[in-house]
């Protein structure tokens, strides 16, 4: 699947963006985004026309959010670019052991009746069941 997006390139670099909390702010959007060159996060959008639109108005900090973002670069220094990416998308089968299987390798070798009392409470309430940090515990991944 292709996927084109559009950024700004700012010396040889597509732009990223930061985000600062507004928190203290009254009357703004909770948090700040302001384009800028160190931060990983690429700024990128679906149209060619948006990035213009920012490349020439900076918004300020109290409504600066992703689509609209402060710009503290000048126009000039900006050039729009066009973003091609290609992916792959492969369907997997990954397997995780059911509540049973998972009670068994937590409770079975350590605590017997532990065991065999998580197994009853789960016939009891067919809605338990462990959650992901259990499963990291027995070294899940």
């Amino acid at each position: 699947m292709k996927q084109i997006k559009y950024g700004l390139l700012y010396k040889g670099k597509i732009l990223g963006y930061n985000i600062q909390s507004n928190s203290e702010g009254c009357d703004c959007c909770d948090n700040q985004y302001t384009l800028d060159d160190i931060d990983t996060n690429e700024w990128l959008v679906d149209s060619k026309v948006h990035a213009e639109w920012v490349r020439n108005y900076s918004t300020k900090w109290y409504n600066a959010g992703y689509d609209t973002p402060t710009n503290p670069y000048e126009k000039e220094d900006l050039q729009i670019v066009e973003v091609i990416r290609e992916t792959t998308i492969t369907p997997i089968i990954v397997k995780i052991p059911t509540f049973k299987e998972l009670a068994k390798i937590k409770y079975y070798d350590k605590d017997r009746r532990h065991y065999d009392y998580i197994l009853q409470e789960k016939e009891k309430h067919k809605e338990l069941h462990f959650n992901l940090y259990d499963y990291q515990q027995i070294g899940g991944f």
